[in-house]
């Protein structure tokens, strides 16, 4: 396969995705140079733009492959981020979940910029050129334990378990 980046698009569907998400996967070998993430930065900011994600992100295909998403967080995925990526796209309904504008802007990211249509781009590091580095790692670490997302997705599990146990009942 000679894919050098595969866009995802989800508009709620299939039915597993019930938020409009938008993901773009890298496959590293074929970004060799700052100005190749510039390059991909822009054109997913272009396309957050114009798509209104709720949330999206940029990950290296080989790093997201080899270290999948935690199973509690996975199912929180449609209204808390699954994981911390390089870049991150939040529309301002999940930035208000995540603690709001304040405390994202505030994170130990590399960059957050606020978008015209009140979304927020959270750089956790410098390059996606560096994703797989042990630093790397420990910096998105630090912006997941910032937002306290461990918590988060454990009081998002707990209202998912309310709700399905109220469906239940008579």
């Amino acid at each position: 396969n000679d894919t050098k980046t595969e866009i995802y698009w989800s508009v709620g569907h299939p039915p597993e995705y019930q938020v409009d998400s938008l993901q773009l996967s890298v496959h590293r070998e074929y970004m060799q140079t700052e100005q190749d993430v510039q390059t991909l930065l822009s054109l997913a900011c272009e396309l957050q733009l114009a798509l209104e994600p709720v949330i999206g992100h940029i990950v290296d295909y080989r790093v997201e492959k080899t270290t999948p998403v935690q199973p509690e967080f996975h199912r929180n995925s449609q209204f808390l981020p699954e994981r911390i990526r390089w870049a991150n796209f939040w529309e301002a309904e999940m930035v208000q979940r995540l603690g709001g504008i304040d405390k994202v802007m505030e994170s130990p990211a590399y960059e957050v910029r606020l978008c015209t249509n009140g979304s927020v781009l959270l750089l956790s590091t410098s390059s996606l050129l560096t994703y797989s580095n042990e630093e790397d790692a420990v910096c998105r670490q630090a912006i997941w334990e910032w937002l306290d997302l461990d918590q988060l997705h454990k009081e998002q599990s707990g209202i998912r378990e309310q709700e399905l146990l109220r469906r239940r009942s008579p």
